[in-house]
């Protein structure tokens, strides 16, 4: 199976999930990791090379690499060009349902959904998708509780998504903020990619999973608050005439939405 590498410059011993963590790797890895020592890597360096997979080694004449940015140990990522990876191969063990969603590099990946959307009579409304703790009321009922801390970033990025793109279709009212910088939208999307498949923002990068026009981390976006599902609606409401909306746009001008109350 076709997977990632890792380089760990000047390193003569075995690399570890938790010696991984350190690095700045822990998104990488969801089961034991193969080291080995003693090659020469991509920097000129001896060091280890590891990864989620049988045969950890150098060839550089048939592999790409590049150099992790900002990473602590100066980490190299790379792949075997004749066996690049894909979504299929960088599948979690345990992920989150969603929508696949076609990206630029012409795979489909699977998109969590963070903010759920339900038909409610001849509306929509809104769910929390995400797991939540459970908490227990002062009348001994069991109630769901916040998002689970785990996912409380992924809660936050998506209600800001949310009321982002309710306020781009606002004319002359007051806009609310929110604590996210979307004028960047790849890094977020990256960050969505990794909840489903052990991928960080390089790795997307070598993938070329994102155009330079942010519509496909705009798609990204868009699939976690559930977008797909409010076009669905609005063709069903409208009998497949959308008027050019899709999901890059955010929710149909048609259907109307409350955003949910921003995490505390």
């Amino acid at each position: 199976m076709a997977s990632f590498l890792y380089w760990w410059p000047e390193r003569d011993v075995g690399v570890s999930r938790s010696h991984a963590g350190a690095a700045g790797l822990a998104y990488a890895f969801d089961r034991e990791i193969e080291c080995t020592t003693g090659y020469s890597g991509p920097d000129g360096n001896k060091g280890a090379v590891f990864g989620q997979r049988d045969d950890t080694k150098i060839d550089l004449p048939n592999q790409t690499w590049r150099k992790i940015p900002k990473s602590p140990v100066n980490a190299w990522v790379g792949f075997d060009n004749d066996a690049r990876p894909g979504p299929g191969d960088l599948l979690r063990d345990k992920g989150l349902p969603g929508h696949f969603t076609g990206l630029l590099d012409g795979n489909e990946w699977l998109i969590p959904v963070a903010r759920g959307v339900v038909e409610d009579g001849d509306g929509l409304g809104w769910y929390v998708a995400l797991p939540c703790d459970s908490a227990l009321d002062d009348d001994g009922n069991w109630t769901d509780g916040d998002v689970t801390a785990r996912y409380a970033g992924l809660w936050q990025l998506a209600c800001d998504w949310f009321q982002h793109q309710c306020n781009a279709g606002k004319k002359g009212t007051k806009k609310i903020s929110v604590q996210t910088d979307f004028k960047e939208t790849r890094g977020h999307a990256a960050t969505v990619l990794a909840v489903n498949y052990r991928i960080g923002a390089v790795e997307a990068a070598m993938l070329n999973v994102f155009d330079s026009s942010q519509a496909a981390s705009r798609i990204v976006l868009n699939t976690l608050i559930d977008v797909p599902t409010i076009e669905q609606f609005a063709e069903k409401k409208t009998g497949g005439d959308r008027g050019g909306s899709r999901s890059s746009d955010g929710p149909a001008d048609s259907i109307e939405a409350t955003a949910p109350a921003l995490p505390t």
